[in-house]
């Protein structure tokens, strides 16, 4: 009895080698079937879906401004975002550094990030922060948003007919884009260098690709080119982000909003972000 049973064992150990050995050589076989569950292609695809669904069961959402962070997963202010956890109360970048700070503060601040991140050079872009339900305070044209001052922010009324002198030349499209969206709180309209590249290539980054799942981006629009400055422009950008978050303005960057100063700031990361990967992947 003892042998037949050592017998089996031998038998069961040998052929759990011969499987292993026959599974691998038909994965290093030419034209090995990639939808085969034992072939590279299955397995890759495997550990991208457990990937993926990890990142999604992690990202929690800030009740303040509606930010996606990593649950309990402790980041740097300066990648935009900050902490959560799923038992207390969450809380991202945009309460910790810039929330509880006056809104001039905090568009110094965001033009700051904006030109370090090479999102916009020199006089280009513009951003813009609600002031309560009447107005909002708008970068001046021709400024640097890398280098912003009190000087270069100008109070505007919402539903103002005459433009201050100074206020930048998209002032309009800011103007629209509050008067139709509520929810707005802030406003940034940048000029990331890898999807300026995408534009002229005519294609859109997709935002899927994102390592959320575009959960904080959302879905991105083309608007159709029209003069920079224009009526023309800013009702056709509000109209395109009536429902979305974020929009590239063909041949002139792109435009994203959010509650807050920093979730704008944060999907304008984001879209430049996309447009890499759709880039490389193209």
């Amino acid at each position: 009895m003892q042998r037949i049973l050592l017998v089996v064992v031998v038998l069961l150990i040998i052929w759990r080698i011969l499987a292993s050995i026959g599974r691998r050589l038909s994965e290093k076989a030419p034209g090995a079937d990639s939808f085969s569950r034992f072939s590279p292609e299955a397995r890759r695809r495997r550990q991208q879906a457990r990937g993926e669904a990890r990142t999604m069961e992690e990202l929690v959402e800030c009740i303040a401004c509606g930010t996606f962070v990593p649950a309990g997963r402790s980041l740097t202010d300066g990648d935009s975002r900050a902490f959560a956890a799923k038992t207390a109360v969450i809380r991202c970048a945009c309460r910790q550094s810039m929330g509880e700070t006056d809104p001039r503060t905090q568009l110094i601040a965001v033009g700051e990030r904006l030109a370090a991140a090479g999102l916009v050079r020199e006089s280009e872009g513009n951003i813009s922060i609600r002031l309560g339900d009447s107005g909002c305070v708008v970068t001046s044209t021709g400024s640097d948003l890398g280098r912003l001052d009190s000087s270069d922010l100008i109070e505007v009324v919402i539903e103002a007919t005459t433009i201050p002198f100074g206020a930048s030349s998209e002032v309009q499209l800011h103007l629209e884009l509050y008067r139709l969206r509520p929810d707005v709180g802030a406003i940034v309209h940048a000029h990331p260098p890898r999807l300026l590249q995408l534009d002229a290539e005519g294609k859109l980054p997709i935002w899927r690709r994102l390592e959320d799942r575009g959960k904080m981006l959302g879905s991105v629009v083309a608007v159709p080119y029209h003069a920079e400055g224009t009526l023309a422009l800013a009702q056709a950008t509000a109209g395109a982000l009536r429902s979305t978050k974020a929009c590239v303005l063909q041949k002139h960057g792109a435009v994203t909003v959010g509650p807050s100063l920093m979730s704008a700031f944060v999907r304008m990361l984001d879209l430049e972000r996309a447009a890499g990967l759709t880039g490389k992947r193209s």
